[in-house]
Order: C-alpha cells, then structure tokens, then sequence
C-alpha cells in the first residue's frame, strides 16, 4: 500500500530539485500535480494504516486529531482531490489533506473507528485495527487492471475475426470453457474429460 505521504514526500524532493536543475524540477513538478487525482480527502484514510516508518507516529497524531474536528457549519462541498499550487508544494502537510470527508473512507469499506481512541503508538494492540490494516495493505487497484483487460479483450477480439456474429459465438465458447473448467488443475480438467467420455 503506497500512502499519499510517500508521494507527497516525492513531490517535495522533486521541487527541491530545482537548486540542480531548474527546467527539470519544472517539468517534473508540473507532471506530477497533475496526477494527484488519487491524493484526496477520503484517501488520504490509507495513511492511517501506513507503516510507521512511513507515517510517523506523530503524523498519525496529528490526522486523527484533524479527523475527530467537528464539522464546519458551512455546507461548502469541499473538493475530492487534492488541488496543489507549484508554490505550497513545500508548506503542504499530510494533515491538510484530511477533512470531515475523511470519514467516508471509513464507511465506505466498513473499517471500525474505535482505535482512533487510542494513542497511535497502541494501534497495532487494537484487534480491528490489525485486522483492517492486514485488508488494507492487500487490497488490488482494480482500475489499471480492469483497463488492461478491457483494451486486451478488444484487441483479441478484432484480431480473431471482424464479424460481430462471430465475436459473440466466441465469447459463448470461452463462457462455457469457463463454466466446464473453472481451474486448470489436473483433477478438475480429468472429471471434465470423464465426464464426456461416458
């Protein structure tokens, strides 16, 4: 699991570049701002469970204070990701990435909020917090790999043949493929074969 404080932290070595190479550091900085879409407020929750020599203790401090603020009385919709200027790359902390939106990273995959309780040096003693950081840390980008698949599948697709009757007879044999061998295992595909022979 990548916390957004490592590339933050990246961000920031990229900006200093600049005392070396001013034109780089530009362009480098420039390029990566515009790939912070993933660096938001209900995101930054991934930090929570960062190792610690990741996000320190005393960082952990500071987001779980941030967290349990009230909520502002403005019913402002803050921004979902993080919108960094060239110029507070330098200033931006991990802390001003959390909001009252924060909680929804919580909600949305059922993570327990009872160790924010505690001192973040006893996380690691709370049941549910091992347990949702174990989850956590295996969790799969699915976006890059679905796209892969999907541009895949087109690119097979119009390689094998042009005709759409053709395509969709293929994609009902591979189904069925699937459903007769679900593994490729060498019990399953004899029962297979046992199957037919008889």
């Amino acid at each position: 699991m990548s916390a957004p404080s490592n590339d933050l932290q990246l961000l920031k070595t990229l900006d200093s570049y600049s005392l070396v190479h001013t034109r780089i550091s530009d362009t480098a900085c420039k390029k990566f701002l515009n790939h912070l879409w993933y660096i938001g407020e209900e995101l930054v929750g991934l930090s929570f469970f960062a190792d610690d020599e990741d996000v320190s203790i005393a960082t952990k401090r500071q987001l779980a204070a941030e967290l349990m603020k009230p909520a502002p009385a403005s019913t402002d919709v803050s921004l979902k990701r993080a919108q960094l200027q060239r110029k507070d790359i330098q200033s931006c902390q991990l802390t001003d990435l959390v909001t009252v939106n924060t909680h929804h990273f919580f909600g949305y995959l059922e993570v327990p909020q009872n160790f924010l309780n505690n001192d973040p040096d006893k996380w690691n003693e709370d049941e549910d917090y091992v347990r949702s950081k174990n989850f956590l840390q295996n969790l799969t980008v699915v976006n890059d790999l679905s796209e892969r698949g999907v541009a895949l599948i087109e690119q097979y697709n119009s390689i094998l043949t042009k005709d759409e009757d053709q395509k969709q007879f293929l994609l009902q044999v591979v189904e069925d493929h699937r459903h007769r061998f679900p593994d490729s295992s060498k019990k399953t595909l004899a029962a297979e074969l046992d199957t037919g022979n008889e």
